[in-house]
């Protein structure tokens, strides 16, 4: 695994091949590491075993707000398959149509809530069945 950073509201972590980083100096855990979730606006799941003989830490974040798309993961998969969805929705009963990246349905939902946070009646369909590069 290569070492690389994402980022929440408050804080910047860095993972490493056997270690986490937070904010740039603490480091909050060691071991090997397993990348559960870790996807834009949702929280992300790590989880880190230090020794065959105990249980492993379990660090959750904060919802993501910054990831490169070659960094997330869903499900312990890196790059996980993506599809295109086409999201209509009411914002301050104004209509609004936008196309979104996503890994499933509620993965569009909690990224909508995330970014807008006062959307209403949400209508998501599916664009392509196929999986989409990110």
């Amino acid at each position: 695994m290569t070492v690389f950073n994402f980022y929440t509201q408050k804080s910047q972590f860095t993972i490493g091949p056997n270690y986490v980083v937070k904010n740039g100096g603490e480091v909050i855990a060691e071991g090997s590491i397993f990348i559960f979730q870790l996807l834009l606006g949702y929280p992300a799941w790590i989880f880190v075993n230090a020794d065959e003989s105990e249980a492993p830490q379990i660090i959750k974040t904060e919802p993501v707000i910054s990831v490169l798309p070659e960094n997330e993961f869903f499900d312990g998969i890196q790059n996980p398959p993506k599809h295109l969805y086409q999201v209509d929705f009411l914002e301050r009963k104004r209509p609004k149509r936008m196309t979104v990246t996503a890994v499933d349905e509620h993965h569009v939902r909690v990224f909508l809530k995330t970014h807008y946070t006062e959307a209403t009646n949400i209508l998501i369909k599916q664009r392509i069945k196929e999986r989409v590069s990110c």
